[in-house]
């Protein structure tokens, strides 16, 4: 995919730093995470196979991202939680196949007898092989070289998320980031972690250098 300046109507969208790579693989993009190359495969498939595959593995979108390209990157109107997140890559973590969370696993009584066993219901949202490949690119994330490399040598699959701050008077000449992320799993174990204000003002705000392959994928390591 060709990593270039591209305007869709009037959505811009541009990588970070500004720089473009020329002709890159879908792996080296997911791992590096580079923009442009994912705004330009969800304008090929379709919004909306996009966020039915998406919401197949557990994402939930409001309305109004139904015409929105910057959904590729995360740019969606409401935004997901940390749960929400994780129970997506989940997916990808156990072959594809979909199941709801839940926060009790089993209740026993004094006796030891089980009283209650939470036993999810699994459905296949994407193929097998797709989330082996999928997987298999954002190990590469997880990798030398990529976003996540600081949980390189842990054997997961990983992807980075920095959100930079509104493009609004109030922050200004400002230069810090508005939140960021790491989702990482593997067949085992699935971890999201956020970092970023409740509130954000131009007093609160993550300060310059913050990104999701530093803080937060320290912390997930």
């Amino acid at each position: 995919i060709k990593d270039e300046p591209v305007k869709f109507d009037n959505y811009s969208p541009s990588n970070y730093g500004g720089r473009f790579y020329g002709i890159v693989t879908v792996r080296t993009a997911l791992a590096k995470s580079i923009n442009i190359p994912a705004v330009k495969i969800l304008n090929d498939i379709g919004i909306s196979t996009g966020i039915a595959t998406a919401q197949s593995m557990g994402m939930e979108f409001a309305d109004s991202d139904q015409n929105n390209l910057a959904i590729a990157l995360g740019g969606m109107t409401e935004g997901v939680s940390p749960l929400i997140l994780a129970r997506t890559f989940a997916t990808l973590g156990d072959r594809g196949a979909y199941k709801d969370y839940t926060t009790i696993r089993r209740i026993d009584d004094s006796f030891g007898r089980t009283l209650y066993e939470y036993r999810p219901q699994k459905q296949q949202a994407i193929s097998e092989e797709t989330a082996f490949l999928v997987s298999s690119m954002l190990q590469s994330a997880a990798s030398t070289g990529g976003t996540a490399s600081r949980l390189n040598g842990l054997n997961v699959a990983a992807k980075t998320g920095t959100v930079q701050l509104p493009d609004t008077k109030e922050f200004t000449n400002i230069d810090g980031s508005n939140d960021v992320w790491v989702a990482a799993y593997n067949p085992e174990y699935t971890l999201t972690v956020w970092m970023g204000f409740d509130k954000r003002t131009s007093e609160n705000y993550l300060p310059a250098g913050t990104v999701g392959g530093n803080y937060p994928t320290q912390i997930a390591r």
